[in-house]
């Protein structure tokens, strides 16, 4: 006969297996990650002045789709490179 402790730990061994077996499966799912995703840019701060940010954001209200204003900055530096 089988003693109740050696029982125990056989049925725990087989929990355990269990849990690994689906640990597994989930980590060769793909894992999701947190936050942006990746672009290929650099991130750069730039401090304007109020009289600079209130021309910006005139020009991008003159837009039919209304940029944000990092976009605004995009086109407005694009545009002022290419000339």
């Amino acid at each position: 006969m089988v003693s109740p402790l050696v029982l125990d730990f056989a049925i725990e061994i087989s929990h355990i297996q269990k849990i690994m077996s689906i640990a597994d499966i989930t980590n060769t799912q793909k894992k999701k990650t947190v936050g942006r995703p990746r672009v290929h840019s650099t991130a750069t701060m730039v401090r304007l002045p109020p009289f600079m940010v209130r021309e910006i954001d005139n020009w991008r209200r003159q837009q039919q789709d209304l940029p944000t204003r990092p976009e605004a900055i995009r086109r407005l530096l694009k545009e002022a490179l290419s000339t």
